[in-house]
Parts: C-alpha cells; sequence; structure tokens
C-alpha cells in the first residue's frame, strides 16, 4: 500500500494546539508557563483552567494569555484576558472558572471561530467515514 492508498491519514486527527498562560495579579506569582496551565472549557464570557496547586485564589485577579502554536517554534498570541476567579476546585490540581473582565472583543471571537472550524472539520470527517 502506498502513502496515497491510505484509509486512515494521522493527520485528520490533530487538534488545534493552544497554549496558555496565567499569572496571578493579587499576588504577584510569576506566569504559569503553557505545560502546566490547560484550557478546560470556553464559556460565554468565563474561562475554565486546570493549574498547578496554590496558583490562585477565590476573587483574585489574574491575567491569561492564550497563543496558537503555528509550524515550527513559533506561537501567535490570539487572547489576553484580564479576569477574576469565580469558582475554584482543589485536587491534585487547581481548576477555577475565570470571570473574563477586560479583553478584545474580535480577539474572543477569533477564540470562539478557532473552535468552530475545528468542530466543523470534525463533523465533516465522521459525515465521509459514514459515507454521506
Amino acid at each position: 500500500m502506498t502513502k496515497k492508498e491510505k484509509i486512515i491519514d494521522p493527520s485528520d486527527f490533530q487538534s488545534i494546539k493552544l497554549l496558555t498562560s496565567f499569572q496571578n495579579t493579587s499576588t504577584g506569582l510569576k506566569e504559569v508557563p503553557p505545560e502546566k496551565c490547560t484550557l478546560i472549557e470556553i464559556g460565554k464570557k468565563n474561562l475554565t483552567l486546570e493549574l498547578p496547586l496554590h496558583s490562585c485564589n477565590m476573587s483574585h485577579n489574574v491575567i491569561i494569555k492564550i497563543s496558537v502554536a503555528e509550524t515550527g517554534m513559533k506561537q501567535r498570541e490570539i487572547l489576553a484576558v484580564t479576569g477574576k476567579v469565580i469558582h475554584m476546585e482543589v485536587e491534585n490540581y487547581t481548576r477555577v472558572v475565570v470571570d473574563c473582565i477586560q479583553f478584545d472583543e474580535a480577539s474572543w471571537n477569533e477564540l470562539l471561530q478557532i473552535y468552530s472550524k475545528r468542530q466543523d472539520s470534525i463533523t465533516n470527517f465522521l459525515k465521509s467515514a459514514k459515507g454521506y
């Protein structure tokens, strides 16, 4: 079988690579790097993140920056948010919901568009896999 005859292309399953950093301005905590900060959910005007323990507390003011990884080592920042921690769960990590207070509306819409396009490509893949 040649490469052109592949039934499944692994690149169809590559997801969007977003890099999220977190800084607690209430405590002056150094920026939590992207490898330790995971964007879990995007709400109407809030973000849910998983962070290392002791990264923040309720009502702390924070800055979140989201970048998209591009080819090579390049990354492009798509959103910077100033927000306030409005919900917290602590286990082996800290899960927080941040109310987004200050951000660029066009940048927020770009982030939503990235996810929308990815969902569309998944839907199209599933339709073609089913044969309709």
